[in-house]
């Protein structure tokens, strides 16, 4: 049976009793999104608010305290994670009976300020950079955290990605989809498999997709600014790759983005300053994003047949389907070095030693001219649809005749050196 089928179904009436009787407060109800579990806002008086947490029917105690403890460690240094609230017992963790008699964990947040990364439109270079400075620092501040709970076989783990694909690809209908995810699949076999055994690993959240970061707007008059304000939703926690948590932000950071790659460079360059990655780390990181992607792509195909009514479990695919286009076309080792030079490093490995020799070397080589072209005569040619050298007859746009042109233009002008226009518009093609 489904994770899915176990989602609990509580009104927002009976949410709002369990918070009365359990933790005491009382105020308006809301519910919230969510995939597997029910989150209901509490708001109080004078704008203070909570988040009741009733967790899904197959969750485990563990599981929870695990999240519970990552909060709790996180949240004594920063304001940007919520705080665990006690029962008026005292216990940080209650359990509650809904009508058909099945038992369900239930627990209390504080509720944070902001709305979710996706509600904002525009994400300026500076909100980039922190993001991926907040989740660096989260990430480093985690490194020391284990807990037994946390070594678990979870769907949404990159280490099962390649796993999940090969199960579910067939489900995806979209064949220009589907053949991304295959090429996806492959690449990652190849490229970035070799790497994996080399990455440090560590308790990640797991999801930072950007309905589970918040941001605001802060700053003085004239100098306001938006930043980060809220990480949320722990319930993907697990022990994993700790890049795989820079990868999954960047899945989500890519889209909507009139250049995506130049967003995720902010996004690394922030992350590394944080908490600085290895070069293994950075060679396997665009591999994971992919993944991260196309692990997306069949979940939703594979969850939206299971529940083709629920809106939720699609949210993110809208964007996902407008940017597969563009990153079809992507070289891995292009994004790779980009992402290196984000990092303050040389874009391949192999430069600096390739720098020293040439160095070494220099005096040495032969010329690629027979005369230093720098010092000659030279005529830029207008090879353009309006240029007087481009003949309408393309046969006269042949070999010898537009060489023979060409070579007349440079005679005339005493030119040693032509040189053609870049970008130009041009029907020699």
């Amino acid at each position: 049976m489904s994770v899915l089928e176990h989602t609990p179904r509580f009104t927002n009436e009976e949410a709002l009793q369990i918070a009365r009787e359990l933790f005491g407060i009382d105020g308006v109800v809301s519910s919230l999104p969510s995939e597997r579990d029910q989150n209901f806002r509490l708001t109080v008086g004078h704008g203070t608010g909570f988040v009741l947490k009733i967790a899904n029917g197959c969750e485990e105690r563990g599981v929870l305290e695990a999240q519970q403890g990552v909060i709790t460690r996180l949240g004594s240094e920063s304001k940007i994670f919520p705080q665990v609230i006690r029962t008026l017992g005292g216990r940080s963790l209650a359990e509650v009976v809904a009508r058909d008699g099945k038992s369900y964990f239930v627990w209390l947040i504080t509720l944070l300020p902001g709305v979710s990364l996706g509600e904002v439109s525009h994400h300026p270079r500076p909100l980039l950079e922190d993001l991926g400075r907040q989740a660096g620092e989260m990430n480093r501040r985690l490194a020391g955290f284990d807990h037994p709970s946390v070594h678990r076989d979870l769907v949404w783990d990159l280490a099962n990605g390649l796993q999940l694909i090969e199960q579910y690809q067939e489900m995806v209908t979209d064949k220009a989809d589907r053949e991304w995810v295959e090429h996806v699949a492959a690449q990652f076999r190849t490229v970035t498999a070799p790497l994996l055994p080399r990455l440090r690993q560590s308790t990640i959240h797991n999801d930072l997709n950007d309905y589970n970061l918040l941001v605001e707007t802060a700053g003085a008059a004239g100098e306001r600014h938006q930043q980060l304000s809220g990480i949320i939703d722990f319930g993907d926690l697990v022990w994993s790759w700790t890049v795989g948590e820079l990868a999954i932000l960047l899945a989500y950071s890519l889209l909507n983005k009139e250049d995506p790659l130049a967003a995720a460079e902010q996004v690394v360059r922030g992350y590394h300053t944080a908490n600085p990655l290895t070069e293994d780390e950075i060679d396997a990181l665009f591999g994971l994003v992919c993944l991260r992607l196309a692990t997306s792509v069949v979940m939703a195909a594979r969850q939206h047949r299971q529940r083709p009514g629920d809106s939720y479990l699609l949210i993110s695919q809208e964007p996902i389907q407008r940017i597969l286009p563009r990153l079809r076309s992507v070289p891995w080792g292009l994004v790779t070095a980009r992402f290196r030079v984000a990092c303050g490093w040389p874009g391949r490995r192999e430069e600096p030693a390739v720098l020293s020799w040439l160095r070494a070397r220099a005096g040495t080589f032969e010329p690629v001219l027979r005369f230093e072209w720098q010092n000659e005569r030279w005529v830029t040619l207008d090879l353009s649809v309006a240029s007087p050298l481009i003949d309408g007859d393309p046969e006269q746009n042949s070999e010898p005749l537009l060489t023979q042109r060409v070579s007349d233009e440079m005679r005339e002008a005493s030119a040693v050196v032509a040189v053609g226009r870049y970008e130009e518009a041009r029907m020699l093609y």
